[in-house]
């Protein structure tokens, strides 16, 4: 939605300020979402209820961003909006905690293996989904990306009930022996206290807010530099494509180097980057 939702909001007469509220919302509702569900997961029905409620929740979200197009009034249409990212976040967050709950049933060549594929999902969405969305924005208009992708979930749902029962089948026949060795429970305020944990996890946030701190404004910024939905969405692409071919060159890297000189380079480089955005105008 970064590519066209904040020229929808600029037409309501929507600060801007509330356009990065409402985007960020949705990342903070999928952490809420995440350490709820982690914390109480075996008390709430178990895996596949969560992932089929959380399914739900962002139909709802799609639905509620595409029928607010007919919304004229300034002060419901971010209403609506808060509304909508907020389930949507929550279910997201949801879905993704109840999936590496399975996955982790896996045993451990098979737990990595999959892993992988989800990683890999993950980049197809971040590289296809701005595109996608802003190719059928410049088709359709603001409703079309919601409508799509909301009727794609619910024709799906379906589907993903029974491969959830299916999974559910598998993980019985496939389910690891317990060890001898007794289990060691970590929490929060173990992870934090560990000095590489800290710096991955700092790193990792910096990086996230380095790209996602756009998004309330560079789609508006683009447009009124006279460039399409189209080229909007492959801007917001082009940090997943970089990515996702950059990847196996840094798992090489890493192998040469100590990691954590590779994520000052890669702080290095983002500063430039960003230094090159500030001054573009």
């Amino acid at each position: 939605m970064a590519p066209f939702y904040p020229l929808k909001a600029k037409e309501k007469q929507v600060d801007i300020i509330w356009v990065g509220f409402v985007i960020g919302i949705m990342a903070m509702m999928q952490i809420v979402s995440s350490a709820l569900v982690g914390r109480f997961l075996h008390k709430i029905g178990g895996r596949n209820p969560i992932i089929m409620i959380g399914s739900i929740l962002i139909i709802i979200q799609t639905t509620t961003l595409c029928l607010i197009n007919f919304e004229e009034d300034t002060n419901r249409f971010l209403l609506f909006s808060f509304i909508a990212q907020i389930l949507g976040g929550f279910g997201a967050g949801a879905n993704s905690t109840a999936s590496m709950a399975i996955l982790s049933s896996f045993s451990n060549q098979e737990r990595e293996k999959y892993i992988g594929y989800v990683e890999a999902a993950n980049g197809v969405g971040l590289l296809f989904g701005p595109l996608l969305g802003a190719m059928l924005y410049s088709f359709g208009g603001y409703m079309m990306p919601f409508a799509t992708f909301g009727g794609i979930y619910i024709v799906a749902y379906p589907w993903i009930m029974l491969t959830l029962s299916r999974a559910k089948q598998i993980l019985r026949t496939k389910s690891q022996p317990e060890e001898d060795h007794p289990k060691v429970e970590v929490d929060v305020k173990m992870l934090i206290s560990k000095p590489r944990f800290l710096y991955g996890l700092m790193s990792q946030m910096m990086i996230t807010m380095s790209i996602q701190y756009l998004a309330p404004t560079l789609s508006v910024h683009l447009h009124n530099y006279g460039y399409s939905a189209v080229q909007i969405g492959f801007a917001y692409g082009i940090p997943a494509i970089l990515y996702a071919t950059t990847c196996p060159f840094m798992y090489i890297l890493t192998s040469k180097m100590q990691k954590r000189g590779v994520i000052v380079i890669g702080f290095v480089l983002i500063t430039i980057a960003m230094l090159m955005i500030g001054q573009s105008n």
